[in-house]
């Protein structure tokens, strides 16, 4: 019995923090995110970005919490994921650290992202989709954000969600498009009534 009391004591007590590091964090672009990720790595990986995503939350329209892949030749599977909450990074995980996504090989320097070519943050993304005819109007409550490279075009591309409230409580994803994130052209976008 005190082993499941510690147990839930510990689940509250991370819920709380996570809450609390939530409620305080500045919210920051995934460029942003990135910048405070790489300035916890080794000078020779923070240019090697596979991958950016942002998740939904209660707090905040866009994404506080932040999870930057990097290449890194030396690290288990070549890869390494930091979290960023706010504009602090918290933590570093090596490895294959992608939730949904299956992966059977190490990743390689091939899906690093072009430094140049990362040229549309976050921000710009949502204002752009967010200012879509059917979407202008409408109120939002999350968004969640992913940014790699695109096999078809070989350049970064974003994924967004957007969702709206609902009367219960709830959450309806009402848009997804895809953003070039060398052009801020939007090469998807499909609302939902």
């Amino acid at each position: 019995m005190n082993f499941i009391r510690f147990v839930v004591l510990g689940i509250v007590m991370v819920s709380g923090w996570q809450a609390d590091a939530w409620s305080q964090a500045k919210p920051v672009t995934a460029f942003e995110a990135k910048q405070a990720a790489g300035s916890i790595l080794a000078a020779g990986v923070r240019g090697h970005v596979l991958a950016i995503a942002g998740g939904r939350n209660a707090v905040a329209v866009t994404p506080l919490e932040w999870y930057v892949w990097f290449y890194d030749a030396s690290a288990s599977q070549n890869g390494v994921r930091v979290r960023v909450v706010g504009d602090r990074a918290l933590d570093i995980t090596q490895g294959f650290t992608e939730t949904g996504r299956a992966r059977m090989f190490p990743y390689k320097l091939s899906e690093v992202m072009p430094a140049d070519k990362l040229r549309v943050d976050s921000k710009q993304v949502y204002q752009t989709v967010r200012n879509a005819p059917g979407l202008s109007n409408r109120k939002l409550s999350s968004s969640s954000f992913d940014l790699r490279i695109d096999d078809d075009r070989g350049e970064p591309v974003w994924t967004i969600h957007l969702w709206e409230p609902l009367p219960d409580g709830g959450e309806n994803e009402v848009a997804t498009a895809r953003v070039s994130a060398a052009s801020g052209e939007v090469l998807y976008l499909k609302i939902r009534r």
